[in-house]
C-alpha cells in the first residue's frame, strides 16, 4: 500500500509558483489496511528510512515526523 502526503499548508498551494515551502509536522498516521497487507513495516521514500509502525487489527499507526512538499510512505 502507497500512502502520498502532500503539504497544501501554504496560501498560494493552488497557484504557481510558489515562493516558499513551509515544513509540517509531526503527524500521527492511521490507517485501515486491506486484508492481503500485512502492515509491518512502513518505509519514507522522501525523507528516507523507515518508521515503527503499530498495529492493532486492521489498522496500523505510525508517526511522520514532517513534510516539506510530500513524503511517500510505503506499508507492507
Amino acid at each position: 500500500m502507497v500512502l502520498h502526503l502532500v503539504n497544501l499548508s501554504h496560501p498560494g498551494a493552488w497557484r504557481q509558483p510558489l515562493t516558499e515551502f513551509i515544513r509540517v509536522g509531526p503527524f500521527k498516521v492511521r490507517v485501515r489496511l486491506p486484508a492481503d497487507v500485512r502492515g509491518r513495516r512502513a518505509q519514507m521514500l522522501v525523507a528516507g528510512g523507515r518508521v515503527g509502525v503499530r498495529r492493532r487489527r486492521e489498522e496500523v499507526e505510525f508517526v511522520v515526523q514532517s513534510v516539506l512538499d510530500h513524503e511517500v510512505v510505503v506499508l507492507e
